[in-house]
């Protein structure tokens, strides 16, 4: 049985523990159904930002159940996968394509962000890369330049 469990911010930057649920499963119906009742016991208050990583079931339901709040990518989710998506098809290069993808992440405007991604693609021949392609279409729900405007709250002790 799958563990979820929710934690905020309050507007003093401290942790809440809000709950934690064991789910029959990870459908989009199992995690409507704890949205609505987080939703319930929040008095109808929707979070203004919910990061998650990319589960499909719960992309599924934010969007109908959440509407009016900005879904993000955790991007330690994402970047733990990298070793398996990106270790064999780049070899040596793999490090550096890292690096240089933290480092897009982190870009200050949108325009910028979408020029240095072609020019990262190009560098590394991903065009044809599933999950770079993937990655792109989810660009504004991982990317910090898509995400201004949104407080996030993490502690990055690498």
């Amino acid at each position: 049985m799958p563990l979820r469990v929710w934690i905020g911010v309050d507007n003093h930057g401290n942790s809440i523990f809000f709950g934690c649920v064991l789910l029959q499963n990870e459908k989009a119906s199992s995690f409507s159904w704890v949205l609505k009742s987080f939703l319930c016991l929040m008095n109808g208050k929707h979070p203004q930002i919910i990061l998650t990583d990319q589960d499909l079931g719960l992309t599924e339901a934010n969007a109908n159940e959440l509407p009016l709040t900005k879904h993000a990518f955790c991007i330690w989710h994402i970047t733990s996968k990298f070793s398996a998506w990106f270790s064999f098809v780049l070899g040596s290069k793999y490090l550096q394509f890292k690096s240089e993808f933290h480092r897009l992440y982190d870009l200050g405007s949108i325009e910028e962000f979408e020029f240095q991604w072609d020019k990262l693609i190009s560098k590394f021949d991903l065009e044809l890369d599933r999950h770079i392609k993937l990655l792109y279409l989810n660009r504004a729900s991982l990317a910090l330049p898509y995400l201004k405007g949104y407080l996030f709250c993490w502690n990055d002790n690498n």
